[in-house]
């Protein structure tokens, strides 16, 4: 967060997204649920920016959402409740970088079958096509690069709340 002065008081402001992609050579397209950043290049700085811009945010490595293989570094923040979903006939791997990140996977009455923490030292899962599942992060910022199959096509949410515990 950058900091302004406001009538003698010190608060803080959203950086310009638009103006991050520049600086870190990417184009942003705003059209999904969370920004996407399409970039070849992911710096430590870039990381780094994009984690102080405050909101969830995907840097999409893939060259576009008709990509094949849609290849993200995903950064989320800390929100206390995650919606689930899922992804029908595509596998879904991820690889957590920094963080930590409670992935639940869900029947389909929103009861957790499946529940895994995940650190950079235990660091990899795989979901199934068709789970329904959400993260938890329990760190203020988890970084992680998620792979599946393409195209990019909307995630379906579940109806149902889920019973976390």
């Amino acid at each position: 967060m950058t900091r302004a002065t406001l009538r003698g008081f010190m608060v803080s402001t959203k950086p310009n997204l638009t103006d991050i992609a520049k600086q870190i050579g990417a184009w942003l397209d705003n059209s999904g649920k969370t920004p996407a950043l399409y970039i070849s290049r992911v710096t430590q700085d870039a990381l780094e920016l994009l984690k102080e811009y405050g909101s969830d945010i995907r840097l999409c490595l893939h060259e576009g959402p008709e990509s094949a293989v849609q290849d993200m570094i995903v950064i989320q923040h800390w929100q206390p409740v995650r919606q689930p979903h899922m992804h029908p006939g595509k596998n879904e791997a991820l690889h957590i970088l920094e963080g930590k990140l409670e992935l639940f996977q869900f029947d389909g009455h929103g009861k957790p079958e499946t529940i895994i923490s995940l650190t950079p030292d235990d660091f990899f899962w795989q979901i199934p096509s068709g789970v329904y599942h959400a993260g938890l992060p329990l760190t203020p910022v988890v970084v992680f690069r998620e792979t599946r199959a393409g195209p990019m096509e909307p995630s379906i949410f579940a109806e149902w709340e889920a019973k976390w515990f």
